[in-house]
């Protein structure tokens, strides 16, 4: 799935966590319906989606929870600081 049709699935404040490696970053979404999984190419800085199988989606959703507010992620992420 490219950006366009991941975006237009998933806007934003859909976004429930997200799992960083060397290579690639995953962020994963929560449209109420579906999880959805945007990975980003580290390397080549290219990008796709994917839908997860209801299996997955249920981890997702256990693992990350609801779909929080940037300063909600900021506060459990650790990442950046409210202004």
């Amino acid at each position: 799935m490219n950006i366009k049709e991941f975006v237009e699935r998933f806007p934003d404040g859909t976004q429930i966590g997200m799992y960083p490696t060397d290579s690639e970053v995953k962020y994963f979404h929560d449209n109420g319906t579906d999880v959805g999984m945007w990975i980003y190419n580290r390397g080549d800085t290219t990008g796709r989606g994917e839908i997860l199988s209801p299996s997955d989606a249920e981890q997702a959703r256990h693992f990350y929870g609801k779909p929080k507010t940037w300063a909600e992620r900021v506060k459990r992420e650790g990442q950046g600081h409210e202004r």
